[in-house]
């Protein structure tokens, strides 16, 4: 599970030289420690087994998650369209869609698949309500991404908690 924290742009200005997942997922850790985010071990498995073909891409989603998706919803001013433009303006140039991720009357198919237990410690389970993807129609793992995760109003935080492949549902 991945935290978006709220500072900002720029988790790391390096990039490009991360080539593969495991080692997103260990630059993703590095940033636990400053409080921008939190790795669970299913999200680093996810990210260890990943086939997606543009890491470049995730880190780029996460910081949408972490800067403007966050913003839009922590707006203090409900008329104010701005933050809402900018992120959908921040989310088309990636060429990203959001929305539902399942409905939750047919999450429980799935077991535990579109939940996860938060805060980290509890027994409680919150339902991956959301999720941002690319792709277009495709299963194709190597070009389709998928990050689910849930609003945590209490910490004003995005909590992921997978990616970046599709979970299973009844189209996959």
């Amino acid at each position: 599970m991945v935290h978006a924290g709220s500072r900002g742009s720029g988790i790391c200005p390096k990039w490009h030289v991360y080539a593969h997942w495991a080692q997103v997922a260990q630059v993703l850790v590095l940033y636990d420690n400053s409080r921008r985010s939190h790795q669970l071990p299913r999200a680093v498995t996810g990210l260890k087994d990943a086939a997606y073909e543009n890491p470049r891409h995730i880190y780029q989603a996460m910081l949408l998650l972490a800067g403007e998706y966050r913003a839009m919803r922590i707006a203090t001013d409900s008329d104010d369209r701005k933050p809402r433009q900018t992120y959908e303006q921040a989310r088309d140039r990636l060429h990203l869609r959001d929305g539902p991720s399942i409905d939750e009357a047919l999450a429980g198919q799935y077991g535990d698949t579109y939940y996860v237990y938060y805060p980290v410690g509890t027994e409680q389970r919150q339902f991956l309500d959301m999720h941002l993807r690319c792709g277009g129609n495709t299963r194709d793992p190597r070009r389709c991404l998928a990050i689910y995760f849930f609003w945590d109003d209490e910490t004003q935080q995005v909590v992921v908690g997978w990616l970046p492949s599709h979970l299973e549902c009844g189209a996959t």
